[in-house]
């Protein structure tokens, strides 16, 4: 079905809803750009978001006026939460809505199980048929994407950067031409719990922030803590070695971690870390309590480096140079922004290597951080 224009109504503000209860941050932060898409495109509208109660926490930091309808927190692909927000969907009395990828479950809940009807609805037929367990063409026009959009071949490795496949569900709006570049979303009680954390640390305004990614919530992303260790001790040795306080200011390594549940894996790092007496960087605990402060910790730092996790996409997201390690070339492909200061480096993050992170790093900071 080819894409053809939508002509929202001209006598009142439009109402737009976008289906956005993704699991992940980084696919949480690809949503940032059809938020501000379609704010940029109509500045009075109605957009409403549909995402889980946990999902809202990144949301509710959203510079672009929206409204949230957060659904229970079930599981991920659940949407048995969702009847109990229906009622106040269905008196938004959205013209369009827009089922991003892997999002037609919700829309599929909400056109066959609540009868819902929009005049326009954006999304893939293809998954949506295979949601439906249904060919394409038996399924009910009045529950059919009127916009049907090409989707991306998978989450986990696309074809192509995630963020450009996002942005064609906006081509139905006359939307074209968006930057690809994310957005990472802080509140002023994130930033100043941040600056607080760094000045009770010791932290001073000319000091090089570097974030360590302690902890992934993906398995397959989980760091040996020994081979990020002797990465710092190089990067610190080397640091001092050639006397590049003169040049870039004192070295602090800010190990960020998830609270309270992830304070183990921290108080692991410190015993470790104990093994390499050559660390004379100052290594301070940076815990976080969602998305808005770790925003506010990776755009306080002036280098980054981290697994390809959610982690990566904010750095990404705040132009922080940083260092991604990633499983290999389709995920680096899907995930990495084009033309982004980052220097990837292709391993399983269970074995690579030392040497990598530390000469990737330090070659990324000489060529991105100069003073």
């Amino acid at each position: 079905m080819a894409i053809t224009p939508i002509n929202m109504p001209v006598s009142r503000p439009p109402r737009i809803l976008v289906l956005a209860d993704t699991p992940a941050l980084g696919m949480k932060m690809m949503t940032t750009q059809e938020i501000r898409g379609l704010r940029d495109r109509y500045t009075d509208a109605e957009i409403g978001v549909l995402t889980s109660s946990s999902g809202a926490r990144f949301y509710e930091n959203c510079p672009h006026r929206i409204h949230l309808h957060k659904v229970q927190d079930e599981g991920v692909f659940s949407n048995k939460g969702l009847h109990s927000v229906a009622p106040y969907i269905r008196a938004g009395q959205y013209d369009a809505v827009v089922s991003l990828p892997f999002q037609e479950y919700y829309y599929s809940s909400l056109v066959v199980d609540e009868g819902m009807r929009f005049p326009f609805r954006i999304g893939s037929n293809k998954i949506l048929s295979g949601i439906m367990d249904r060919f394409e063409n038996e399924i009910p026009q009045y529950e059919v994407f009127t916009h049907d959009v090409r989707p991306p071949c998978g989450i986990f490795a696309p074809e192509e950067y995630m963020g450009s496949a996002m942005l064609r569900y906006l081509e139905p709006f006359g939307i074209t031409g968006q930057e690809m570049r994310p957005e990472a979303w802080s509140s002023e009680k994130d930033k100043l719990a941040v600056d607080d954390l760094l000045v009770r640390s010791g932290i001073l305004p000319e000091d090089f922030l570097v974030t360590l990614n302690l902890r992934a919530n993906q398995n397959h992303n989980q760091w040996r803590l020994s081979t990020l260790i002797e990465a710092v001790s190089q990067m610190s040795g080397f640091w001092f070695r050639q006397d590049l306080l003169k040049k870039y200011g004192r070295l602090v390594f800010l190990v960020n971690y998830y609270k309270p549940e992830q304070q183990h894996y921290f108080r692991n790092f410190n015993s470790a870390l104990r093994n390499f007496s050559d660390i004379q960087a100052p290594v301070i605990g940076m815990p976080n309590n969602g998305p808005g402060e770790l925003a506010s910790i990776i755009a306080r730092s002036r280098y980054v480096i981290t697994p390809e996790t959610g982690t990566a996409h904010v750095a990404q997201a705040l132009d922080v140079p940083c260092t991604v390690v990633y499983i290999n070339e389709e995920v680096a492909r899907g995930w990495q922004l084009p033309g982004g200061r980052v220097m990837s480096i292709i391993s399983n993050v269970e074995d690579v290597s030392p040497d990598d992170i530390f000469s990737g790093s330090m070659g990324a900071i000489f060529q991105w951080c100069r003073r």
